[in-house]
């Protein structure tokens, strides 16, 4: 009882400072949620919430395809021939990541002409992206030889180094005169150099896989490999 009284007795000797030390605290989460606030709302004005959006929707599918799909059928990645939902995950992925190039390097450009630092930046996230596909592809102690070099991580990063290197290539600022005078085909326009080298790539690629001579392989061969076809071509896919 004794103790219960000082410990009273010291409350009310110190009410008023408890009661300052209260409104302080306050105040200061006030002070930092407000300007976390400003800081988010700042930040969110700069970002494309409908890219946003569609990245939040195929990360969330791509954990649903890679834990079991539910079971579902059509939610399960095509064996060979055919296409499900599954299958769209990669290359929306490469998608959204060329989308949010384009975006990054107009930002970055403006703020700082200089686009070997803009390469450099590029060559080592790239490399980082690789080395970390290569850590999760052999986290199970895979042996060197059955070693899963090029995983899907390691493709996205080596489309991610080529693909910004071709759009630092090829950017170039458009003058207004040259808009209003193609407007109709604005787009088409600007793009000309980039949609110029993608119909050589992929020229080249279909070359290299309907008319150049492979051997022990027939030419033309866009099957499964392995086991198809009695294993007559077991190494061609």
């Amino acid at each position: 009882e004794k103790y219960n009284y000082e410990l009273e007795l010291w409350f009310k000797k110190n009410i008023l400072e408890l009661k300052f030390i209260r409104l302080f605290i306050e105040e200061s989460y006030l002070m930092i949620d407000s300007k976390k606030s400003l800081k988010e709302k700042s930040n969110y004005a700069q970002r494309l919430r409908s890219l946003d959006t569609f990245r939040g929707f195929n990360l969330f599918l791509m954990i649903f395809v890679n834990y079991g799909s539910g079971g579902y059928r059509f939610m399960q990645h095509a064996i060979w021939h055919g296409i499900t939902i599954a299958d769209f995950v990669f290359p929306w992925f490469l998608w959204i990541m060329g989308f949010s190039i384009s975006l990054s390097i107009n930002s970055a450009i403006k703020k700082n002409p200089n686009k070997f630092l803009f390469v450099r930046k590029t060559f080592f996230r790239s490399m980082k992206m690789f080395l970390i596909g290569l850590m999760l592809n052999s986290r199970f102690g895979v042996e060197l030889e059955n070693l899963r070099i090029f995983g899907v991580l390691q493709r996205i990063s080596l489309c991610y180094l080529f693909t910004t290197l071709f759009e630092l290539l090829f950017f170039e600022k458009i003058d207004s005169k040259s808009i209003i005078k193609f407007s109709l085909i604005s787009d088409i326009f600007k793009s000309r150099k980039h949609i110029s080298s993608m119909i050589l790539i992929t020229s080249i690629w279909h070359y290299i896989v309907y008319f150049y001579p492979t051997p022990g392989c027939p030419i033309g061969y866009i099957g499964p490999g392995g086991l198809h076809n009695m294993s007559s071509s077991y190494n061609c896919t």
